[in-house]
């Protein structure tokens, strides 16, 4: 894809808003928190913490992977049993467990009409 200092700035201001108000969320919701235990225990404070930064994780990871374009290859990839080319199915969801957390992917997904198999490719 060709290089769009435009397009790329307007994708870096609209992931810069849409965590902005992530952490806008996050922070109320710390802060809703911390007031209605005014004597939590630090295991308590550590806990609540923890669950924010998954939380910021978690949507941070989202934002990244729907920021990407997907570019399908015309032709389809090749099939990694048979060889044959794959065709595109379109987009499906997939739910990706990570270290991070829980992450909902929308990407192309390709079948071989041969070996009756379906791939994602990389992205």
């Amino acid at each position: 894809m060709a290089h769009n200092p435009e397009f790329e700035e307007q994708k870096a201001a609209e992931l810069q808003a849409a965590m902005k108000a992530v952490v806008a969320t996050i922070d109320a919701e710390v802060s809703a928190w911390q007031a209605a235990h005014p004597h939590a225990t630090f295991t308590e404070l550590e806990g609540m913490v923890l669950q924010a930064r998954k939380k910021y994780g978690e949507s941070l990871m989202h934002a990244l992977v729907a920021q990407r374009e997907e570019v399908r290859p015309v032709p389809g990839p090749q099939c990694p049993a048979c060889g044959a080319e794959m065709h595109y199915k379109g987009p499906k969801q997939r739910r990706i467990v990570s270290s991070i957390g829980e992450t909902d992917l929308e990407r192309g997904y390709y079948y071989c009409p041969q070996c009756q198999r379906g791939v994602f490719p990389p992205g």
